[in-house]
């Protein structure tokens, strides 16, 4: 009977938060993006949104050890393939600008994604998925809300300056080299990259 009224409460947390996309779907929605050469922070965005869908679960109280086990999991797996796919095209692009506002809001992207990097990699060495502890479960916490934190001055403070400090092209080239660095992250294939030169807006 316990069973029975676990999946039933299971299903309606489910429900109420909605599906997170599924591996095979983002892998799909990637290549769409391309091929509708879809904005770089449009692009940006929705992959926030997926890693906020397991951000959702992990931050629910009422999550079960199993729920959370499979969005650990879900979670570091994306936030690999973005943040490195993001540092090697965005904040690598930013890094060499010459405006000191571009550099100052790079630094700190940069040192934000290596807080998240460094949590990270301290909970995939405690076998989350065999070994759920409270000591798990807080550092889960910890890194979701620093992370949350991090999109925060992603999307409100660094995407709009660099809206106007990269030339649509910039960005253009920039959101195909993502792309398929998130391929790359996410399945160990990727088309080659070739080295654009780089173009600044003036603001």
């Amino acid at each position: 009977m316990e069973s029975i009224v676990a999946t039933f409460i299971h299903e309606i947390r489910k429900t109420l938060r909605g599906d997170p996309h599924t591996f095979t779907e983002i892998r799909y929605m990637i290549e769409e993006a391309r091929i509708e050469e879809m904005p770089l922070f449009d692009v940006l965005q929705q992959h926030h949104g997926f890693l906020n869908e397991s951000v959702a679960v992990l931050t629910d109280r009422e999550s079960t050890v199993s729920e959370k086990q499979i969005h650990v999991d879900r979670f570091l797996r994306l936030l690999e393939m973005h943040s490195r796919a993001e540092q090697e095209t965005l904040y690598r692009s930013l890094s060499r600008h010459h405006l000191s506002e571009v550099l100052r809001e790079a630094q700190i992207g940069q040192d934000e994604h290596a807080v998240v990097e460094r949590l990270a990699s301290e909970l995939s060495e405690c076998r989350f998925l065999t070994n759920w502890t409270p000591g798990i479960d807080a550092k889960v916490q910890v890194l979701t809300a620093v992370f949350t934190n991090h999109l925060d001055e992603e999307e409100l403070v660094m995407f709009p300056l660099a809206k106007k400090s990269l030339l649509p092209k910039e960005m253009q080239v920039l959101a195909g080299d993502y792309l398929d660095l998130c391929e790359f992250y996410l399945d160990g294939d990727s088309r080659p990259l070739q080295p654009q030169p780089i173009a600044w807006a003036t603001i």
